[in-house]
C-alpha cells in the first residue's frame, strides 16, 4: 500500500530491494520509523483512548450529539504488556496427552509402505490397469471420426 500511495510499483520495490544493499537498509529504517509511529499509535489508544461521539435524538427523530467519551483499548493494553514484559504478561498454557490414569500415550505406529488398490471397472481395458505401482504416460484419446 505505501508502494502504491507514492505511485510506484510494488514490484519495482522487491526488485531493488534485492539489487540494492542501500536501498535495503533505507527501505529497513523506514520499516522501523513506520513500527514505531505504529506503537505510538497503539499506546495512546490503549492509555489515553479516542473519542467515542455519543447521540441520541431529539423531537423531531433527528441525531444530535451530546457529548464525547473517551474509550480506550484494553486488548491493545493486553498485548503491549504482553510483548514488552512477556515474562509477566504472556499467557502461560502447558498441555499434556495421557492416556487413561495418566498414563503416556503409545507412539503411534507409522507405515512405511502404502498399497494403493483400485478396482476394477470392468472395461478390462490394459490402459486402466496399474503396472508395477508406476505411472505411465497414457496415449491421448482420439475420438471416433465416424460415430455410428
Amino acid at each position: 500500500m505505501a508502494a502504491r500511495a507514492v505511485g510506484v510499483d510494488r514490484g519495482a520495490v522487491l526488485y531493488h530491494r534485492t539489487r540494492s544493499p542501500k536501498f535495503e537498509v533505507e527501505f529497513q529504517k523506514a520499516l522501523a520509523t513506520a513500527n514505531e509511529v505504529l506503537e505510538m499509535h497503539a499506546l495512546k489508544l490503549a492509555t489515553v483512548g479516542q473519542d467515542d461521539p455519543i447521540f441520541m435524538r431529539d423531537k423531531d427523530n433527528n441525531p444530535v450529539k451530546v457529548f464525547d467519551r473517551k474509550r480506550q483499548s484494553e486488548k491493545i493494553l493486553q498485548m503491549l504488556l504482553s510483548a514488552r514484559m512477556p515474562e509477566k504478561y504472556r499467557q502461560n498454557i502447558t498441555q499434556e496427552l495421557v492416556g487413561p490414569g495418566g498414563i503416556p500415550l503409545a507412539t503411534p505406529i507409522i507405515p512405511t509402505t502404502v498399497q494403493i488398490v483400485i478396482p476394477s471397472n470392468g472395461r478390462n481395458d490394459p490402459a486402466h490397469q496399474l503396472k508395477d505401482a508406476q505411472v505411465e504416460q497414457l496415449p491421448e484419446h482420439q475420438p471416433d471420426q465416424n460415430p455410428s
